[in-house]
This record gives structure tokens, sequence and C-alpha cells, in this order.
């Protein structure tokens, strides 16, 4: 089942006393990383937005977000981060799972 664009924004309201969370959530569903690859990447401060990918299992890549609105929306090119560590990719998997 993949959910629709409107269950996706609906879904991410229910973060919003975690802006941290809510900023997870939104890369993930932007640019549809893998969990662990939130915490290893830098996004560009200007259009298109793209997204590197720093570290993960299969190295470094760049991404472009399949809803582009959603970045400027939900501001995803400014990181928050949620506190999180981890040895290893799946350590870091885990804490979004």
């Amino acid at each position: 089942y993949i959910p629709t664009k409107q269950e996706i924004e609906f879904q991410r309201t229910l973060l919003d006393r975690r802006q941290d969370w809510q900023w997870a959530y939104g890369v993930l569903a932007a640019y549809g990383l893998r969990p662990h690859e939130l915490f290893f990447c830098r996004i560009s401060p200007n259009p298109p937005y793209i997204l590197k990918v720093l570290k993960g299992k299969t190295g470094t890549r760049e991404v472009y977000p399949y809803h582009p609105q959603w970045v400027t929306e939900w501001e995803l090119h400014r990181a928050k981060l949620p506190p999180a560590t981890g040895k290893t990719f799946k350590d870091y998997g885990n804490r979004v799972n």
C-alpha cells in the first residue's frame, strides 16, 4: 500500500509537537530516503533543493525531491535532526522506526 499525498501530509501533522521528527518524516517522504540516510545528508539551500546522501549502504548520491513544494512548505532545507546515536546504519534506522 502506498499512501496518497494527502495521507502523507496528514500523518506529518500528527508530529506537530516534535519539529525534529516532523523534519525527519518530511525528508523521508519528500526524498524517499532509507531511514538511516537522514542522519547523513545535506540539502542544498536553493531550488531545486538537491539532497546529497553523504554516507549510506550504497555510498554517496544525489536525490531530487518527489514533491518539491514539501521542501519549501516544510522548510526541509533547514535541518532539524532528531537526537539519535548509533554505531551502524542499522542502529540509526532502528531509531527512526
